[in-house]
């Protein structure tokens, strides 16, 4: 049982990378820095609370899950 519990830790982490790779790799994209600055995420208005949501379940989460797997 142990071994999965290591394994799905691992997949955790990888989910997390994914994340953080995808918001760079986003982030590279000319004019959307621009948009950032405006208030507006793919024609989304960008608030505290989407803010919050977005680093709860991109980040958070994920890291949740690999320091406790038996979540």
């Amino acid at each position: 049982m142990e071994d999965v519990k290591i394994k799905i830790s691992v997949l955790w982490i990888f989910v997390t990378l994914a994340a953080l790779t995808n918001s760079i790799l986003y982030l590279m994209e000319p004019g959307v820095i621009d948009e950032i600055r405006e208030g507006e995420i793919v024609g989304m208005q960008i608030g505290p609370e989407l803010l919050l949501v977005m680093a709860i379940t991109y980040y958070w989460a994920p890291l949740v899950m690999v320091s406790c797997p038996s979540l």
